[in-house]
Order: structure tokens, then C-alpha cells, then sequence
């Protein structure tokens, strides 16, 4: 008999591709509970599935796939002592996020005199998404600072790149966001001493994991800040009601949730599942998308630099129109984030145009 494989129902495009290797059953992520886990040796989740003892405990499952870059809803203690395997898919929307948090910059910022790229972003976090956005940010004229404790130790600055200490960033930048995993030592990270710190007037932007603020200091800071861009929040998907009014920008859990971004988390959890589980006939697995469309980037030099770039972002992604969404609709977070229509990513040509923008100033 083939082994069982439980796999939550909201990975897309996964339908079908492990069938002819396992039995497969499809469960919501949030409505997996151990007693479904007696004989399944595998799970597929993403972060709606919390893996810890109460849920592990007495199973059969020695290896769990999340179709995610983050683990913290893995408890790895637990699986290390009791022989559980864990693979993530590192990297898979980084370029998303990218797409986020420069959107969100230009549809706050498309009207201002002062050049956005006049704004020196500080990037805490330099892993796959960080350091992704710090060289995207780079190439369209930020100045960019980077933050990474761990890879400051591991590298100092001979890999070419400039670790700054927490404190020198905060105090310099105008753009503060954050990129770091949730563990022991960023739980809670942004409270008082750390808002206290910030420019007055300066952006903070969490697209992380919401636990790493401390949403009742950053209400108690708000007056300082210019805008405020929350897409994580703690307590998901019952979010914190005066944080969502008081915010500028307000989605649910989507900042990764575009089109490739998907596909390139299930590609590298499938990629993975052949490597544990040597099939090789899925070794090279991908799926190839519909072609993007590509849009008019057409500009009205009377309206200046900011306004241009922020409507090519916005062709791809009107990230306004979703933040009015869940600002009407809390209640509806987690609808929002299941059925959620993936963006398309914004694509090379719209760099290169972002660029001749800016170099033309």
C-alpha cells in the first residue's frame, strides 16, 4: 500500500502531482488535528498549521514539507528529538515581498516633492527576501542600509556587503522594514526602545512575521511615524482593530502572494519531497505560467518621478484598493488571504523603466 500523504487544501497547484506516489488526502490547514495523523508518514502545510506536540504526538509522520520560507510554526525541538524531518522552500516569494514593500513606498509617496529614492531604507533582515530587496532597492537609487546580527558574525563585511548595528540604522533611516524569521531572539524585537529610536517621521514597514512587534508599543509610538505598512499581524487572523485603523497600509499575510511566488513554492516543496522520498521522475518538476501581460508604461512628466513609478507598480498591484478591503472588512482576513487573487510579479522591463525614470532626473 502506498504511503499516506495529508496536504493542505490551499497549496495551489498541487493537485494531482504526488497521486501516483502516495495516497493523498486534503485537509484544511487550520483543521488538522492528530487524529488524522495516525497513518500519514508526510505533511504539506504553510503556516495555518501549527506542528507541535498536541499535534505530532502519537502519530506516524516523520517528515513535514511547508510550502513557506518561514518554520516558526514548526516546532523543531520537538521534531528533532523525535526523528522528524523538515524542508522549507527558502526564497520562494522573496521577489514578491519586493514587490510589496516598494509599492507600498510609491502609493504613500507618489505625490511628495521630496524624491522617495531621496529616503535611506534600512533593511533588518538581510536573508533571501532582505538582501533581495536591498539589491532591487539599490538598483532604482536607494541608499540602503542592512541589519543582519547573524550574518554580521558570520561574514563581517567581507562579503561586500555592510552589516550596520541596529541602533545606527534606526537612527539614520527613513525607511525602516523588517525581514527577519521569528525566533527567541526577534520575538517582540520592535517595542519601545526600538520605536523610540526611529527618525521621527520615518516609515516602518513589517512584512515579516507579526510577532515580531510589539503591536501596543507601536500604537503608542504612532504619532512619531510618517506611515506605518503592516501585512503580518499578531493573532492572525484576529487582528488587532485599533493597529488596523491606525495604519496606513493594512493586508492580510499577503506581502509573498503573488502568481510566481506560489509556483515557486510548490515547485520547491515538490523538488524536495522527490529528493526525501528519491523519485526521481520528479526531480525536474515545474510548472510554467501563463505568459504576464505586459502594461503601459507610458509617464506624464508633468506629474514627476514618484507618480510614474508608482503607476507601473500599481498596474501590477493595487495594493490600496486591498488595503480599503481589510480596513472595511477585518472580519474577513482570513477569506482574503485564502481566495486571494495572485498578483503578477513586477517584471524586468518595469525595473529597467523604473531606472531610465531615475536616471533621468
Amino acid at each position: 500500500m502506498k504511503p499516506l500523504i495529508i496536504i493542505d487544501s490551499d497549496i495551489p497547484f498541487i493537485n494531482g502531482i504526488l497521486e501516483p506516489y502516495f495516497r493523498v488526502r486534503y485537509l484544511k490547514g487550520n483543521q488538522i488535528t492528530n487524529s488524522d495523523l495516525t497513518e500519514a508518514v508526510s505533511l504539506i502545510i504553510r503556516t495555518r498549521t501549527k506542528c507541535n506536540e498536541a499535534l505530532l504526538k502519537g502519530g506516524n509522520v516523520k517528515s513535514i514539507f511547508t510550502a513557506t520560507i518561514g518554520t516558526d510554526h514548526i516546532d523543531s525541538e520537538y521534531c528533532e528529538r523525535n526523528g522528524i524531518a523538515i524542508f522549507n522552500a527558502a526564497g520562494c516569494n522573496a521577489f514578491g515581498v519586493v514587490q510589496y514593500v516598494l509599492t507600498a513606498i510609491y502609493s504613500l509617496h507618489c505625490f511628495e516633492t521630496i524624491p522617495a529614492t531621496d529616503m535611506k531604507m534600512g533593511i533588518v533582515g538581510a536573508g533571501n527576501v532582505g538582501e533581495r530587496l536591498a539589491r532591487t532597492a539599490a538598483s532604482i537609487g536607494f541608499e540602503v542600509m542592512r541589519c543582519d546580527p547573524p550574518k554580521k558574525k558570520l561574514y563581517g563585511n567581507t562579503d561586500g556587503k555592510h552589516y550596520y548595528d541596529l541602533d545606527r540604522l534606526l537612527e539614520k533611516c527613513s525607511i525602516i522594514t523588517m525581514h527577519v524569521p521569528l525566533n527567541s531572539e526577534t520575538f517582540n524585537m520592535c517595542s519601545d526602545s526600538f520605536f523610540a529610536k526611529m527618525k521621527d517621521g520615518s516609515f516602518f514597514i513589517n512584512s515579516s512575521r507579526g510577532e515580531v512587534v510589539n503591536e501596543g508599543a507601536l500604537l503608542k509610538y504612532r504619532d512619531k511615524f510618517g506611515e506605518v505598512i503592516i501585512d503580518v499581524w499578531n493573532g492572525e487572523p484576529e487582528i488587532n482593530r485599533e493597529l488596523l485603523n491606525s495604519a496606513d497600509i493594512t493586508t492580510p499575510h499577503i506581502a509573498g502572494y503573488s502568481l510566481e511566488g506560489k509556483i515557486n513554492a510548490t515547485v520547491f516543496t515538490i523538488k524536495n519531497i522527490a529528493s526525501h522520498f528519491n523519485i526521481s521522475e520528479l526531480s525536474d518538476f515545474t510548472i510554467i505560467p501563463d505568459r504576464a501581460p505586459e502594461f503601459s508604461h507610458l509617464t506624464d512628466k508633468e506629474k514627476g518621478d514618484n507618480f510614474n513609478i508608482y503607476n507601473i507598480l500599481k498596474q501590477r498591484f493595487d495594493i490600496l484598493g486591498e488595503s480599503r478591503l481589510l480596513k472595511s472588512n477585518p472580519e474577513k482576513f482570513e477569506d482574503y488571504r485564502i481566495d486571494y487573487n495572485y498578483r503578477i510579479e513586477i517584471t524586468e522591463r518595469d525595473i529597467i523603466t523604473i531606472q531610465s525614470l531615475k536616471s533621468a532626473r
